[in-house]
């Protein structure tokens, strides 16, 4: 399974502001519990701003999302002739044998 983009970076620029601590860390220069006391605060601000992000970019989305049928007189308006969208398959698909099928002469 997949990440979503938005925690995918999320996640980057968490590791990447997690570096400077793992570099110190091998230095000495940081102890192991301030070392994780910094990683607790970077996940926990990583979260939130994923969370944020997320919501924001959905409701960016769904503000410039079409409202209703985006085509007059599109399928599913139950006029004659308008293929049916319930199934997966069209009919002309149901007539083949196979993708490689070639036409019967």
């Amino acid at each position: 399974m997949t990440a979503p983009p938005v925690r995918r970076l999320v996640a980057t620029a968490g590791l990447l502001v997690m570096a400077p601590v793992g570099v110190m860390l091998v230095a000495g220069a940081l102890s192991p519990e301030d070392a994780a006391v910094r990683a607790a605060a970077t996940l926990l601000v990583c979260l939130v701003v994923g969370r944020a992000l997320t919501a924001g970019l959905r409701s960016l989305v769904a503000a410039h999302a079409p409202q209703g049928p985006t085509v007059a007189g599109g399928a599913g308006d139950g006029e004659p002739g308008a293929p049916d969208q319930r199934g997966n398959a069209s009919s002309a698909a149901s007539m083949t044998t196979g993708s490689n099928a070639e036409p019967a002469s």
